[in-house]
């Protein structure tokens, strides 16, 4: 008589390989994705101080000359992003549109990046910026952070002249 032993399970040690396994893979991408969320978060930041640089493009445009800090209306915020939107006139050729974000849980909270926009041949032409308006250069979103526009140093957006 034969007696067949079934075998109804996995070993310790099968079960103790598949959780360093998955463990692995968790420590790897966990904090990628937690990257991402954040970016994702950021590209909020993005679109308001894009509205904000059409504002200025516009009145560019319009005047032929950047307007004045304590003149520019600022869209009221309603962010869960951005905490403080800045404008700030450098000179009659440059202007940098800030924000500090907040809200991310990340390291990117409490930091700045902006939108420069330089003045030259009657045109205006914006870069992306780390750092803020205030000179805030040591308040800045870590570079892995920051959306994908702003990765190249002088990343070039829009250029516009007064008719």
């Amino acid at each position: 008589m034969l007696i067949s032993h079934f075998r109804a399970g996995f070993t310790l040690i099968e079960l103790m390989v598949v959780v360093a396994i998955i463990s692995i893979l968790a420590s790897i991408s966990i904090p990628q994705y937690q990257d991402y969320s954040t970016r994702a978060r950021l590209v909020e930041a993005m679109q308001i101080l894009s509205g904000a640089r059409l504002g200025v493009t516009e009145f560019f445009i319009t005047r032929g000359a950047l307007p004045e800090a304590k003149h520019w209306p600022l869209p009221p915020l309603e962010s869960t992003v951005v905490e403080t939107l800045v404008y700030d006139k450098k000179s009659a050729g440059e202007a940098r549109l800030s924000v500090r974000v907040k809200g991310t849980g990340s390291a990117a909270d409490g930091q700045w990046f902006s939108w420069v926009g330089e003045v030259a041949g009657g045109t205006i032409r914006w870069h992306c910026q780390n750092g803020g308006a205030q000179g805030d250069q040591d308040k800045q979103v870590p570079a892995h952070l920051l959306p994908s526009n702003c990765h190249t140093p002088l990343a070039k957006v829009s250029q516009s002249s007064p008719q």
